[in-house]
């Protein structure tokens, strides 16, 4: 996994749930790590990172049936980078 490469120690500090329904909920996760390898033609900054994905994640029969993402990962370590 990519992610795992670019960010060995990746670790989640927190969860939040915003909202849900009867078979949908709205939450958002946080993560910190180090940038240590390439991420998508990004090279490793070497910096700590800290970011939050969106999450919308729709249930079906107990299990999830779909899930969608918003992070601001690649926006963070974009920003690491230019500020070498």
């Amino acid at each position: 996994m990519q992610l795992r490469t670019a960010i060995p120690n990746i670790s989640i500090v927190d969860i939040k749930f915003l909202t849900q329904d009867v078979n949908t909920i709205v939450w958002q996760r946080a993560f910190k790590g180090r940038h240590e390898g390439e991420m998508q033609g990004i090279p490793p900054s070497g910096k700590k990172v800290r970011w939050v994905d969106l999450v919308v994640t729709r249930f079906e029969n107990g299990k999830i049936a779909e899930e969608w993402v918003v992070s601001g990962l690649m926006g963070e370590l974009l920003l690491k980078v230019s500020r070498s």
